[in-house]
């Protein structure tokens, strides 16, 4: 058993598209009768998943696995199964799937979206790179070697244009690795603070702290909302919270438990938690006002998603006219190295 769950699924997951359509198909399943093995015995058959893991998944079915364990073992996100967990032991499971469901949805929306953004100014500069680096190792060579054979005095503004071009690629390709190094180290002195002074220090980086924050804030909001329409009390998700292994969801457990043995509500609570956006407190006070929690979470959520896609629309209209004229200015520097010499020559010829 111990054997199957290190290897299950390392070699190939489940998409989000497909983790989104197999709850869904749980849910049909489950309302027409089907119990939990006979329903995912079903299902996995349906899915593009090597033979292999799916024999392995099928007997470990057969064993009574539970609906957590298997969306565990399929990688499903750990709010997801956290609320399963709940359900199977004190709740309908089948009337959480649709939430699950909804959930996945706009998680998969927001994902596409940012890489739908990213996608083409990361194309381009690949492909000028791509080109550079061809150029420099065929075409800028060979009219090197030409306009010394031909003795073409070029002036020391042609030099200078033709070094830069010549080591541009490699100082690009410096400038990449050293920024993924410097963010290992980082990562890696980041991960041996303690998690409340991990919180603090990634809620200020410059540039990072905005988005770290959004997506703090997001993610209690999503979950919380996710909780609260399923009728999942505050204590049992603290319990929840401080079962699972991520150190963030520990810290957020401890830090509500403490303070709720204090007498303290839970705006004041989140207000001490420096990751969290202010605006959250403010929809929560309202929430626990008009008795619709849940609903002014999941709304809140949306709000969220959208102020991430308006930060980010708003960096990319920066970031896309930026590289563009970088590109432009390098086009002209490349068609300078070559066809400046090119006129010396004709005009030596002559």
């Amino acid at each position: 058993m111990k054997k199957w769950y290190k290897n299950t699924f390392n070699q190939k997951k489940l998409s989000d598209k497909d983790k989104i359509s197999l709850i869904g198909r749980l849910h049909d399943l489950l309302t027409h009768g089907f119990t939990i093995s006979e329903a995912f015995h079903f299902i996995i058959k349906q899915y593009n998943i090597p033979e292999q893991y799916k024999a392995e998944l099928l007997a470990y079915i057969a064993e009574g696995a539970t609906c957590n364990q298997l969306l565990s073992q399929l990688k499903y996100p750990k709010p997801t199964i956290m609320l399963v967990l709940f359900a199977e032991k004190f709740s309908d499971l089948n009337e959480c799937l649709p939430h699950i469901q909804d959930y996945l949805k706009r998680n998969y929306e927001v994902k596409l979206y940012l890489l739908k953004a990213l996608q083409y100014p990361v194309i381009l500069c690949s492909i000028f790179f791509l080109m550079l680096t061809i150029l420099n190792h065929t075409v800028i060579p060979e009219f090197e070697t030409l306009f010394a054979t031909m003795d073409v005095t070029r002036s020391p503004f042609q030099h200078l244009l033709t070094y830069s071009i010549m080591v541009l690629p490699k100082f690009i390709s410096i400038f990449f690795i050293s920024i993924f190094l410097i963010l290992i180290i980082m990562r890696k002195i980041i991960q041996r603070l303690p998690i409340n002074k991990q919180i603090r220090l990634l809620s200020k980086l410059p540039i990072f702290h905005h988005y770290y924050r959004l997506y703090k804030t997001y993610q209690f909001a999503s979950e919380f909302a996710l909780f609260y329409k399923h009728g999942v009390t505050l204590h049992h998700i603290v319990n929840l919270y401080q079962q699972q292994e991520d150190l963030y969801l520990n810290y957020l457990a401890s830090v509500i438990a403490i303070h709720t043995t204090k007498g303290d509500t839970l705006d004041q609570i989140l207000s001490r938690v420096p990751c969290i956006e202010t605006e959250l407190i403010t929809f929560i006070q309202q929430g626990e006002r008009s008795g619709k929690l849940g609903i002014e979470l999941q709304l809140y959520s949306t709000i969220i998603i959208d102020k991430i896609q308006n930060r980010f629309q708003q960096q990319i209209r920066f970031i896309q006219p930026t590289i563009f004229l970088i590109l432009a200015i390098l086009i002209l520097a490349l068609y300078a190295v070559i066809m400046l010499p090119m006129f010396d020559l004709m005009q030596t010829l002559k």
